[in-house]
């Protein structure tokens, strides 16, 4: 087996022992979905986050009516009805992302704790490689990356649609400037665009309603990253699951090579071999026993990580694939209306609103296709790297290999609804029939 300082195989341990993806639920308990684990402690609080989770869920239903009133003011207008229709798709979005979870968070839950503790025996048990000790620090590394820069995103969503509108509002009412028609201009800062009361821009209608915008905004923007963020986190540390196993067959490699140099050393030295040919041929053929069975015990728990990374692949498939399927058609509607917006558009605060969600939508699709293709490819290195060990010089022992070489033939795939594979090629057929929208919808414009 691969050899390590014994400072290597103390931190590798502190690794696997304090081995946590619990960071990418930090959206999630801030919107009401997911309660943090000291809520299960007493009957009470459990119950408050249930309320809280009532309400949360509640809220979309007055915040899209809302909406689609003010829809219904600018149908003969489709440059406004445009921006009005993304944000009605985005909090559909949101609303059937947070009841789906809601329904489902105790299966999130359980595949969130199969990748941090289910395969820690096999982590534990198969060896203190420095590569695998890298591919460990590097999963957690990338997974943290990946939450704390949506959470950023997020804020800066936020930032964009709840607090600049009201800063410019206080700033003109102050300034007493562009007043010009307020009085029917009822919406004018408010980053969402829909129905208020007429007297919503005097105090204390005006900060009441503010409040209400935000935690509209707040709720729909952070469910959404919170749920991408979990998502993406299960399919990126599956794929450093089978990168950890692809390090461990490596080392297939290290065991050979080592027994060989063993016994070219016992060939070469006279006295040794003098020593084993007289006194201790059984010893030796015990050793190179006991070196068999050692390797056919490493193999055996290779074959078993394998076999339940793959189980896992398929409850994830089972749990994502609707999601997904929903997020793409949406994702879809939603890069074209904040392309036509922005393509039609003023170079305004509004633009700046639509270009920062439009691009997020952007990433996160991709996001998702990257991390679908990453654990494909990740699903067919673990067949090159079985036929790069020498698993030919013992065919005996390693009889069981051909399992393996046989179901990693076959890629891990994960899916939109059965529809989509989840990888960059969809992508780039996404963005093609987006364009092709956007197309059909300026042409629509133009006539």
């Amino acid at each position: 087996m691969m050899e390590s300082t014994e400072a290597e195989q103390r931190k590798q341990q502190e690794l696997i022992e304090n081995y946590s993806l619990r960071f990418h639920f930090r959206a999630l308990k801030l919107c009401g979905v997911l309660p943090p684990e000291c809520v299960y402690s007493s009957l009470w609080k459990s119950r408050l986050y249930d309320m809280y989770t009532c309400l949360v869920l509640i809220w979309f239903i007055p915040a899209i009516a809302a909406m689609f009133i003010e829809l219904c003011n600018y149908l003969n207008s489709l440059e406004k009805a445009i921006p009005i229709i993304f944000q009605i798709s985005a909090f559909v979005l949101s609303a059937i992302l947070a009841i789906y979870f809601v329904y489902k968070r105790k299966i999130m839950i359980e595949l969130f704790h199969i990748l941090e503790t289910n395969f820690r025996p096999y982590m534990e048990i198969l060896g203190s490689s420095t590569k695998k000790l890298k591919t460990m620090e590097e999963s957690l590394y990338t997974g943290k990356l990946i939450s704390n820069t949506f959470l950023g995103v997020s804020c800066v969503t936020v930032f964009i649609w709840v607090v600049i509108p009201t800063i410019k509002g206080y700033i003109e009412f102050i300034l007493q400037i562009n007043q010009e028609g307020i009085e029917h201009n009822h919406g004018k800062y408010f980053g969402l665009a829909m129905w208020f009361p007429s007297n919503v821009n005097k105090s204390p209608f005006y900060e009441i309603a503010q409040i209400l915008h935000g935690v509209t905004v707040i709720t729909g923007v952070l469910n959404i990253t919170g749920w991408f963020i979990a998502m993406l986190g299960l399919m990126y540390h599956t794929a450093s699951h089978f990168s950890m196993l692809v390090d461990l067959i490596e080392d297939i490699n290290i065991i050979f090579s080592t027994k060989k140099e063993s016994e070219q050393h016992c060939l070469h030295t006279p006295q040794r071999k003098q020593y084993r040919d007289e006194r201790h041929a059984e010893d030796e053929s015990d050793e190179e026993s006991q070196h068999l069975a050692q390797l056919h015990k490493y193999l055996t728990s290779c074959i078993k990580y394998h076999q339940e990374i793959i189980g896992l692949c398929k409850q994830i498939e089972d749990f994502l694939s609707p999601m997904l399927l929903i997020i793409f058609v949406f994702s879809e509607a939603l890069m074209c209306l904040s392309t036509f917006r922005l393509a039609y558009g003023f170079a305004d605060d509004e633009s700046l609103k639509f270009l920062m969600s439009g691009s997020c939508f952007y990433v996160w699709l991709l996001s998702f296709c990257w991390a679908g293709e990453y654990l494909t490819e990740q699903s067919l290195a673990v067949e090159k790297a079985i036929y790069g060990c020498p698993w030919y010089k013992h065919l005996q022992t390693m009889h069981d290999i051909k399992f393996v070489i046989m179901r990693a033939q076959k890629p891990i795939q994960l899916t939109a609804g059965k529809f989509y594979n989840v990888s960059l090629e969809t992508y780039l057929q996404i963005a093609n029939t987006v364009y092709a929208y956007y197309t059909l919808l300026k042409n629509v414009a133009d006539s």
